[in-house]
């Protein structure tokens, strides 16, 4: 069953809620978080709202543009999951397999994830932020720029935020310009930050 929480309890939580623009008036409170991030909330809503996912459609994407879905679950990067990306792609370089090399020479003092295995979480953590109510199918469509800002130790919690930055009519759908910053838990600097370009089809 959904997870239905009062409008206070979204509040407390953080929970960014989708209500068109063109149905509700907004307000922006002040930032959280010590990325001074933003989180849009409904000043006139039902009682009840889904504090589980934001759901999107093809329809009002546009209503969107500038604010922010997320932020996702917190995602623990373990061992096991950068040796199986190692593995995935051939990418085993000692730092970021090698705990005992890594606690010797590297300057982490430990082993790091993959670059790309922390951007490879992206579909999870949007996975967790939203959902399309009316969409046959989407694809990732590719990046329009990618830094890696920080290193994700082992065992390190990493979560996401995404914001709207463009929309784009298509043939059969949209064209969405996702501002994606992917955090580190207890850390100011992010772990990625990248422009994601993702395309649905109804």
């Amino acid at each position: 069953m959904p997870c239905v929480k009062t409008v206070a309890a979204c509040i407390e939580r953080r929970h960014v809620v989708a209500y068109p623009a063109s149905q509700h008036n907004w307000t922006k409170p002040a930032p959280t978080g010590s990325l001074g991030n933003r989180h849009w909330l409904p000043t006139h809503a039902p009682a009840t709202l889904s504090a589980m996912k934001t759901r999107l459609s093809l329809a009002t994407i546009s209503d969107w543009l500038g604010r922010e879905v997320g932020p996702s679950d917190w995602v623990t990067v373990t061992q096991e999951r950068i040796n199986q990306f190692a593995d995935a792609t051939g990418d085993h370089q000692w730092i970021h397999i090698d705990a005992e090399r890594a606690a010797k020479e590297s300057p982490f003092g430990t082993t790091i994830a993959h670059g790309y295995l922390t951007l490879s979480l992206v579909p999870l953590f949007k996975d967790q932020c939203m959902e399309y109510v009316d969409i046959k199918m989407g694809v990732n469509y590719g990046t329009n720029r990618v830094r890696f800002m920080a290193p994700v130790k082992v065992d390190s919690r990493v979560r996401a935020r995404f914001k709207l930055l463009e929309t784009e009519e298509i043939k059969g759908g949209v064209q969405m310009v996702w501002e994606t910053t992917i955090e580190i838990e207890g850390h100011a600097k992010p772990a990625c930050v990248a422009e994601i370009v993702t395309r649905v089809y109804a």
